[in-house]
């Protein structure tokens, strides 16, 4: 069967007209298209800073044309033995950091490329202390740069670029007042006239030996953010000039009954690409944010299922004179039509969002209020008088209940069919803090809901299929037997004009008889004597039972499009060819 495309347009307030785009899979499958999210940014509605603002104390910032290489040096034998595996897990998260959307706010603090990544290596001698205030584990920290400075384990700071190392502390390691990291600066005293600073940060592990180092990564992050912002207490923070309330301090949402610059707070936190990251002050927005990544999407897929059926109406009908009554046998046939009811299941898609969660689910725009219930919908029903189709206007009530993995609807009572729009927002659950605004992606679907259906006997729908392939096979023979439009060719009846006409719940079958009957149109008038051809077209527009409304003699006659003819060059010739 033919996959369709449908497309429908919903009012979201006054203003704004939402176009939803759908593919039709099958007659119980529908799939709307990836909704996806541009420029992704977590904004929070809080700070926990010392001020109003970052400012700059007029000193250095690591802004190079290349972006600051990070080195990461893990401290002790220990991160070669049991924690050889976190070593593993930190350095590949810290690629995935560095190569983030996480750092692009800081253009506005003269940062014009992020951070590189520049290597890892482990550190045995010396051996690090294993306890220390933080006071003392910066000393030792900055104490250990130096000693492999001096040994030419690394460039000397002024041959450049300057390097941001951070330190990683081994398992058992204890901060006696506290902290999980922290960034300072020294210098390298290679005589009188040469005195190079150097830029160094401590990270403690602060995750499970075998588990996944976000909580480790995350402080790994926020102490390069302030290290290229603040590298030497004189760059960006806040205007007090209180070098400890730096970039990412701000990233905090103070609790209840809590006032900003205060220890009892929240860090505001959210994951891109499976590294977890702190906010960051930007002074562009007025608030502390999260620049993620790229490729947050997400759509809906929708199955609808029969859950009952109940005959409205039987009859037999007899094919009139003329049209078909050539090909297809004179006797009767017999139709029905019968009512369905329905359990419509609508699940989502998503990409980019570490842990999916919807919420804000709608039906033709309504909001649904509670986590279950009932929504009554005013609607056009398409149904059946007889087995011609017809419309009515009507109230319909659809339970519904909204799950873990989506919604449920579910269609009783009905005698027709009636198109719904279904929607909602998708965000990401793995987020700490008060968020204002958050990547989001608002997929939407359109659904056929079927509500009433008409069987038609099949011996007679075998004839019209067998009348109308032996008349398309004449006709081929007849004008085109290469399969290929040429100039003068026969006007093709537009199949568009017949689409247009059909419903989205209209059955895939049906669907992908309609290109049949165009073709067939077009072969009568080309074939036959003027009425004859009007009849059979009309005989083969009856072959498609949910028409919305029928085609008048005038719009039979005037639905013929030009054809497009254009040249080919072909072995030296130009050759005409027609679309």
């Amino acid at each position: 069967m033919t996959k369709r495309f449908l497309h429908a347009f919903e009012r979201l307030d006054d203003a704004v007209v939402a176009e939803i785009l759908t593919n039709k899979l099958s007659d119980e499958s529908y799939e709307g298209v990836w909704s996806r999210v541009r420029d992704p940014i977590y904004i929070f509605a809080d700070h926990n800073m010392d001020g109003a603002k970052m400012t700059h104390h007029g000193g250095t910032i690591a802004g190079t044309a290349t972006g600051v290489p990070v080195q990461l040096l893990f401290w002790g034998s220990w991160w070669n033995g049991p924690g050889s595996g976190m070593k593993g897990e930190i350095i590949a998260q810290t690629h995935r950091l560095l190569a983030s959307r996480y750092f692009t706010q800081l253009v506005q603090y003269g940062i014009p490329r992020a951070p590189v990544w520049r290597g890892a290596m482990t550190v045995i001698s010396p051996g690090p202390p294993m306890s220390g205030s933080g006071t003392e584990t910066m000393r030792a920290t900055l104490d250990m740069v130096d000693d492999l400075l001096d040994d030419d384990v690394f460039p000397d700071p002024d041959d450049g670029p300057r390097i941001a190392f951070v330190v990683l502390l081994p398992d058992g390691y204890v901060v006696t007042d506290g902290g999980l990291g922290a960034h300072w600066h020294d210098y390298d005293f290679d005589g009188p006239f040469d005195s190079d600073e150097y830029w160094a940060g401590w990270v403690l592990l602060a995750d499970a030996v075998g588990s996944a180092p976000d909580e480790t990564v995350v402080t790994v992050a926020h102490e390069i953010a302030e290290i290229v912002t603040d590298p030497e207490g004189d760059g960006w923070h806040t205007e007090v000039n209180s070098g400890a309330n730096e970039i990412v301090d701000a990233g905090q949402s103070p609790r209840p009954g809590n006032t900003p610059w205060t220890a009892n707070a929240t860090d505001q936190t959210a994951y891109t690409d499976d590294v977890k990251l702190q906010a960051y002050w930007s002074n562009a927005h007025g608030r502390t944010v999260i620049p993620v990544n790229e490729g947050y999407a997400a759509r809906l897929r929708v199955k609808l299922r029969e859950t009952s059926r109940r005959t409205l109406g039987e009859g037999t009908f007899r094919p009139g004179k003329g049209g078909l009554s050539f090909c297809i046998a004179d006797r009767d046939y017999w139709w029905k039509t019968s009512a369905l009811d329905e359990r419509i299941h609508v699940r989502f898609d998503a990409t980019g969002f570490r842990t999916a969660k919807t919420s804000a689910w709608t039906i033709n725009g309504h909001a649904l209020s509670a986590a279950s219930g009932t929504i009554t919908l005013s609607v056009t029903v398409q149904g059946f008088s007889g087995k011609e189709p017809d419309e009515y206007p009507a109230s319909v009530v659809l339970g519904y209940a909204v799950t873990s993995n989506g919604l449920d609807i579910t269609v009783t009572g009905v005698t027709g069919g009636f198109p719904i729009t279904v929607g909602c927002a998708i965000t990401d659950a793995d987020v700490t803090g008060n968020v204002l605004s958050q990547p989001t992606a608002r997929p939407s679907v359109l659904i056929g809901v079927r509500g009433a259906v008409v069987e038609i006997d099949p011996s007679y729908t075998r004839q019209f299929e067998g009348c109308l392939k032996v008349f398309l096979r004449r006709y081929q023979e007849m004008y085109n037997p290469t399969r290929r439009p040429r100039p003068g060719d026969p006007l093709p009846f537009d199949i568009e004009l017949i689409r247009q006409r059909l419903r989205v719940q209209t059955p895939q079958e049906e669907w992908d008889r309609v290109r049949r009957v165009a073709d067939g149109i077009t072969a009568a008038f080309a074939m036959l004597e003027h009425d004859e051809a009007r009849e059979y077209s009309m005989a083969l527009l009856q072959g498609l039972p949910t028409l919305s409304s029928p085609f008048t003699i005038e719009e039979l006659e005037g639905g013929f499009v030009p054809l497009k003819v254009h040249t080919v060059e072909q072995d030296g010739m130009t050759e005409p060819r027609a679309d």
